[in-house]
């Protein structure tokens, strides 16, 4: 099992406490940067709108991304997947 330790993070002024494994340390908090990096933007381009908002959008935006990663990588999976069946099958049939 792996090591976790106890890290403190930055998101839009607000600190948040994260039990994480050590290995993971690193790209979480470049993780959290770029986040934070993007609500600095996005509190720039929408003035006047509250933090919660702001995180609102913020996790939309996530969201968006993350399923279309997903559907990706399930096409590529279900695309790659069945042409290596075919190979395969090519090989059953000339043995």
């Amino acid at each position: 099992m792996e090591e976790t330790i106890n890290i403190n993070v930055s998101l839009g002024g607000i600190a948040i406490p994260l039990k994480v494994n050590v290995s993971d340390e690193a790209n979480i908090r470049k993780i959290v940067k770029a986040l934070d990096e993007q609500l600095t933007i996005y509190s720039r381009k929408y003035t006047g709108q509250s933090l919660q908002t702001l995180l609102s959008m913020l996790l939309i935006e996530q969201a968006i991304t993350l399923s279309k990663l997903q559907q990706e990588h399930l096409f590529v999976e279900e695309e790659l997947g069945g042409r290596l069946e075919q190979i395969l099958s090519l090989f059953d049939t000339e043995v």
